[in-house]
């Protein structure tokens, strides 16, 4: 690459390969200028030739030509800039590409991943019996290019291994590419034996999200694209199977409403939930599972789930086998479980896949490891369904009845959290007082209600207020990294850090769950597998490898922490996607980077060394009024605060008296309003609500009016105050917290197979019964 370079692709590729080491000012002036590059790559000889002269002559372009010549402009100036011995050091260490001074410019040095896998694949060929045997041979005369294409490569080929060359070994492979090369000569010649061999296998994988299946898909090589009756069809080989992967677009059927006790018959002493096809409005929006117009607004204009059921059906005539590959909880297993029934006739063979990561490693691993749908899971959700239908249904009739509005609803979870948040905004409206005191040359000091706050303050007006420090004493403690997220925790930080409602929060992770960034996020474990602990160990060995400590943080139960799935922080997975290393089927925004970077950073610290602290402790004395005060002063031992930190440092406060340089007293509510943080983690620790539902939950408050946000804290309304104290005085027994966290217990010994899922229900029908036998004054 020449110093006076004009070729914008090279220009271009050089920005972006030092990317990840600019500071921030320098990387957001990179983005503008790469933003201005891509937009002219590739350019033909004779225009940059053209733009070459112009720049020469100092000549300005106009059109396009001028947008390209001011673009080469930026790009070449800031080369110039940033490309100082320091930065070329820093690239020596920090990076996998070499640059090194020439005499009229640089030698730049890159991984070519593409071209390696476009080179390597054409060893291999298609023919009548599969595909042949290939052999790839990496000559390594530059040991760091090497380690840069092995690390790149596994980027998107996880289970890449590169073997030391073996004579013995390569003449082998040798003599089993001749041999197939032989059949296929002869094929051509007409003179080939008929060879008995394992015919290719073909399923049908059945994931949720449209996202989700390119993602799949696209792990393993460009699939090709087709489809049947508007379902598109994505179809690539996986562990040797030829494998359709489609999407349903979520649930395809639900409870209807006009059979039984709101769609649940009784028979024979067992209950039998009855199914439909989903609808939906295309006027109002409105979802329901039978009938022929909406409930809501009377239109027939709709989308009925039957034309996917209808493709699904005729496509599982054309395959071997159908994968069940929906998401790996009991929700996802009760959608497995729905398509099992509806496929069955067409095609028996079924199996359900299992993963919690959209990785080539996971879905190879659960195509090995298949295993039927699990009933436990299935009736578990089943009875979640039902009771939310039926105790929800009933005690929102009730409301409609007091309060003339169907647009109300009660539910046994949604109930007791909407209580918490109306008593925490009673209490809130009481007041306390709060004085603060700001020493000159020490601390703030806050104190809440002093009974001699008159006699503070006339010392305050007569300049005669002093403040004590005294007890000072120093303990140096070692802090432990926090576990990896759950739901509860990752909510709780995202409404903190970023300022995300929960709803938002659970629609970001879910994104980059399907886009193959980060395990599955509905989970309350904190487990860390061995491959999480290889992708910390992978990136601490690059980053800090005197802090790697392996945690597992194990719980019982299949499910794993929500983590990152690669070794790439934030900056280098914008780095690798723009290099079209890694290939996303979705944009991402920069929310989607700050949520990845706030998991990503939480796990690595989880596996690092623990920090030590010197913590300073002392008692403050105003007037008679004394607090003690406990801070942390000093980081004796960073461990895992160098990727986060989790409390800041306070200056150090000498024994002594004070004077007091300012002073001020304000009311403050006497309790703190809770945030949808706060909420989640109530939901956790009181057991009830579960991480498939906690967003849902307080979703539901807002859409119903019953409470309202303000700088971030929940405030319950008029309607949500009246609402919860005509529910708490007429159905107390059927919302209480104590009903509610037993039932969810309940429903986990049916997951676990412990309960029979038919006597819960026959104890629910009775509770249903006795709401709908209680009488509501109608207002």
């Amino acid at each position: 690459m020449s110093r006076d370079e004009y070729n914008p692709t090279k220009i271009l590729t050089l920005i972006y390969n030092i990317m990840p080491i600019l500071e921030k000012r320098l990387r957001d002036e990179a983005e503008a200028v790469a933003a201005k590059l891509s937009k002219i790559v590739p350019l033909n000889k004779e225009l940059m030739e053209k733009i070459k002269n112009a720049i020469e002559k100092g000549e300005e372009l106009e059109g396009f030509e001028g947008y390209a010549e001011n673009a080469i402009i930026a790009g070449r100036e800031f080369l110039k800039k940033v490309l100082t011995d320091e930065l070329i050091e820093k690239i020596r260490r920090e990076l996998d590409i070499s640059i090194k001074p020439i005499e009229d410019g640089f030698s730049l040095i890159i991984p070519d991943t593409s071209g390696y896998i476009q080179a390597s694949g054409r060893t291999s060929r298609l023919y009548a019996y599969g595909v042949t045997k290939g052999m790839s041979i990496v000559l390594v005369d530059d040991p760091k290019a090497f380690k840069g294409l092995t690390s790149r490569l596994k980027i998107i080929l996880e289970e890449l291994e590169f073997a030391p060359y073996d004579e013995k070994e390569a003449e082998l492979i040798f003599r089993e590419i001749d041999s197939e090369r032989k059949i296929i000569r002869e094929l051509r010649l007409g003179t080939a034996k008929i060879r008995v061999k394992d015919v290719i296998r073909s399923a049908l994988m059945l994931v949720e999200s449209p996202t989700k299946a390119r993602t799949i898909a696209y792990l393993f090589g460009k699939p090709f694209r087709r489809e049947v009756q508007g379902l598109t069809i994505y179809e690539t080989s996986i562990g040797g199977v030829i494998v359709g992967v489609a999407a349903t677009k979520g649930h395809l059927t639900d409870l209807i409403i006009g059979r039984g006790i709101h769609g649940v018959e009784v028979m024979d002493s067992r209950f039998i939930p009855i199914y439909g096809s989903i609808k939906r409005c295309l006027k109002c929006g409105e979802q329901w599972a039978d009938g022929d117009s909406c409930p809501s607004c009377g239109s027939k204009e709709f989308i009925d789930k039957t034309q996917i059921i209808e493709a699904i059906r005729r496509l599982a005539t054309q395959y071997n086998d159908i994968y069940l590959a929906t998401d790996p909880d009991a929700e996802g297993e009760k959608i497995a479980y729905d398509l099992m029934c509806l496929i069955k006739p067409y095609n028996p063979r079924i199996y359900r896949l299992e993963f919690h990561e959209v990785t080539r490693r996971a879905l190879l691993s659960a195509v090995e490891n298949k295993r039927d749908v699990k009933l436990s899971l299935v009736e578990a959700q089943l009875l979640r369904r039902i009771e939310d239908r039926w105790i929800g249904f009933e005690l929102s009739m009730k409301l409609w009845d007091r309060f003339k509005s169907r647009w109300l609803s009660a539910g046994r979870v949604q109930t007791p959290v909407l209580g918490w948040i109306v008593d925490i905004t009673e209490k809130a409206k009481k007041k306390r007082n709060l004085l603060r005191i700001r020493l000159r040359d020490g601390p703030i000091i806050e104190l809440l209600d002093p009974e001699n706050l008159d006699e503070i303050k006339k010392l305050w007006e007569e300049g005669k207020l002093r403040v004590k420090v005294m007890n000072v004493s120093y303990e140096e403690r070692t802090v432990n990294p926090l576990p990896p997220y759950t739901t509860d925790s990752y909510l709780k930080d995202a409404s903190l850090y970023l300022k995300l409602s929960s709803m938002d929060a659970m629609r970001i992770a879910q994104e980059l769950f399907e886009a193959g960034l980060i395990t599955y996020h509905r989970t309350d474990s904190t487990t860390v597998s061995q491959t999480g602990i290889n992708v910390a160990k992978s990136y601490l060995e690059q980053t800090f490898p005197d802090e790697f400590v392996p945690r597992t943080y194990r719980r019982e139960g299949a499910h794993e922490c929500i983590r990152p799935v690669r070794s790439l922080d934030s900056e280098r997975l914008r780095y690798y996607m723009r290099m079209g290393i890694i290939r996303i089927p979705r944009k991402l925004s920069d929310l989607h980077f700050k949520v990845y970077d706030l998991i990503f950073r939480r796990f690595i610290a989880s596996q690092m060394k623990s920090a030590k602290i010197l913590t300073q402790r002392y008692v403050v004395d105003v007037v008679g009024n004394s607090i003690e005060v406990s801070n942390d002063v000093k980081i004796v031992e960073e461990g895992f605060m160098k990727v986060f930190p989790i409390t800041r440092m306070r200056r150090e406060v000498r024994e002594g008296e004070y004077d007091v340089e300012d002073l001020s007293i304000r009311k403050i509510p006497a309790a703190r309003l809770l945030s949808e943080g706060d909420v989640v983690a109530m939901m956790k620790e009181r057991g009830i609500g579960r991480p498939s539902t906690y967003s849902k939950i307080i979703q539901t408050l807002f859409e119903r009016g019953y409470i309202i946000e303000r700088g971030g804290r929940l405030i319950a309304t008029k309607k949500g105050k009246a609402v919860y104290s005509f529910l708490s005085q007429m159905f107390e027994k059927y919302i209480s917290e104590e009903l509610t966290r037993k039932l969810e217990e309940e429903m986990d010994m049916v997951e676990r197979g412990e309960v029979d899922y038919q006597e819960l229900l026959r104890r629910l029908y009775d509770e249903v019964m006795e709401i709908k036998k209680t009488q509501v004054v109608v207002s």
